[in-house]
């Protein structure tokens, strides 16, 4: 039994609109983030996203303190958060090869705040110190939070990498531990669209879909005649 072109056209159009809207549901619900400890497991996981890779480089060697935004060259800013001096950027030497950060932290009263600059599917770096269970301590726009491994043998590089089923835009970095003391280089993150760019482009192939129907319909009953 061969449907009705209208019919046709009707649920064609229901597709676009489920389309449309996914995004925004979406977005209502929990989100769903995976820990990774290890880099080849974040890359293959983030297959098929573009990554991008701040390593901190060519920045003058810097105390931020409470309320400072610095900036990168791949568009992340830093805001401190908390009293004192907070963290140095711009190393170049000690912890790693080439420019980092190195953080300094007396509890989790005092952050660093990492903010994208646009919303992200992942994000992952590389970490040297905290040798504490819980010595970086991770929050997320997303609301979720989690704590670093430790490091075993002591100051030996480790990573560790995010992914969530929600945009996240920033990320907090503090610690549990008094007086806690780390570096960080080499944060990478995945670029994804805008969730309206998501939907405006899945309604539109909603739409070309339904064009594309109503005229082979329109030529077979053409034809049929």
């Amino acid at each position: 039994m061969q449907l009705h072109p209208a019919h046709i056209s009707i649920h064609n159009m229901k597709l676009a609109l489920i389309a449309l809207f996914s995004p925004l549901l979406l977005s209502a619900l929990p989100a769903a983030t995976v820990v990774y400890p290890d880099l080849l497991a974040w890359e293959s996981a983030s297959f098929g996203n573009v990554i991008t890779t701040e390593r901190f480089e060519g920045l003058a060697v810097h105390v931020i303190t409470d309320g400072e935004n610095v900036s990168t060259a791949s568009g992340v800013s830093i805001l401190g958060m908390g009293a004192g001096g907070l963290a140095i950027v711009g190393f170049s030497s000690g912890d790693f090869d080439s420019g980092f950060i190195n953080a300094d932290f007396e509890d989790r009263t005092t952050k660093l705040v990492f903010m994208f600059p646009s919303p992200v599917s992942g994000f992952g770096f590389d970490y040297v110190g905290a040798n504490d269970p819980g010595s970086i301590w991770i929050s997320l726009a997303t609301g979720n939070e989690f704590g670093t491994d430790p490091n075993t043998p002591i100051n030996a590089p480790k990573f560790i990498g995010v992914t969530s089923d929600q945009p996240i835009s920033w990320f907090s970095l503090a610690t549990d531990s008094f007086d806690q003391d780390y570096s960080i280089d080499n944060l990478r993150f995945t670029s994804i669209p805008e969730p309206a760019t998501v939907g405006f482009m899945a309604f539109l192939t909603g739409i070309l879909t339904l064009r594309r129907t109503t005229a082979r319909r329109r030529y077979q009953t053409m034809v049929a005649c």
